[in-house]
């Protein structure tokens, strides 16, 4: 699972997406 919350941490992060937030 944290694994998984990393990734998706990631990719939010260089996506600039606001489903990060």
């Amino acid at each position: 699972m944290a694994t998984s919350h990393w990734i998706a941490l990631y990719i939010c992060a260089h996506s600039h997406s606001l489903v990060c937030y």
